[in-house]
């Protein structure tokens, strides 16, 4: 005697949805936990900057941090956003503690470590990319080969997240020397359409990093650019000629 398979098909099919169910449930449940011990440990990166605290204290809200980063991965290692918190976490650290340097440089490879594991989730994604740049930039001069190429896939991938994109000015004026000059126009340009949002943020990199004559020329005809890089750097405009009154 044959079995009947469509009787097995529709016996099975229960069982089947069940099992589809009890998954997404446990999927759901772990994802929401995890998303528990994300939402504090955003505020407690925050709070660690905090100039009203002492050290003491900041490392003891960082140690909390920490247990938050480990539970929330532990939940989805394969999330990118938990291990771009937890690269920030180690990042932000190493740069409270600085004067040892033993342990800050210690702090900055494991940032390193999990920015490169959310760039391999998340390989599209510009904010890792810009912060991979930046642990790479502060990580010494024989890494900046790197922090340039890493610079180059956040402007690639987030052309209009402006925080990424003042991040690349920023970034990209103090890795200058290392740029080829094709990089070197594009970050100027990335300066130009920046300026468009946050003038003022710009235009103090762009003095604090002394490129007020690599970005004059391409406001010269824009006048609302113009305008906002003359008031800021006190240039009044008198017929064909200009008075500079460089602000302190």
């Amino acid at each position: 005697m044959k079995p009947n398979l469509s009787v097995w098909r529709v016996s099975l099919l229960p069982l089947a949805l069940f099992g589809l169910c009890l998954f997404l449930s446990y999927w759901a449940g772990s994802w929401g936990l995890a998303e528990f011990y994300v939402l504090p440990l955003e505020k407690l990166l925050v709070r660690i900057q905090d100039p009203k605290l002492s050290l003491e204290e900041k490392e003891k809200v960082w140690k909390q941090a920490v247990v938050y980063g480990k539970h929330a991965l532990e939940l989805h290692p394969g999330n990118a956003e938990y291990w771009l918190h937890f690269g920030q976490l180690q990042y932000i650290w190493s740069r409270q503690i600085k004067e040892d340097t033993v342990r800050a440089s210690a702090l900055l490879q494991e940032a390193v470590v999990s920015y490169e594991t959310a760039a391999r989730l998340r390989p599209t994604w510009g904010y890792t990319w810009i912060n991979l740049a930046q642990v790479r930039m502060v990580q010494g001069r024989d890494h900046w080969p790197e922090s340039v190429l890493h610079l180059e896939r956040a402007m690639v991938f987030a052309p209009w997240e402006p925080s990424v994109q003042l991040n690349v000015v920023r970034l990209g004026f103090t890795l200058w020397s290392s740029l080829e000059e094709r990089l070197q126009n594009d970050i100027l340009n990335v300066a130009l359409r920046v300026m468009g949002h946050s003038p003022h943020q710009v235009l103090e990199l762009v003095k604090r990093h002394g490129k007020k004559d690599n970005i004059l020329p391409l406001v010269r005809f824009q006048p609302t650019l113009r305008a906002e890089f003359d008031k800021y750097f006190g240039i009044v405009s008198s017929g064909e000629k200009e008075i500079v009154k460089e602000r302190p």
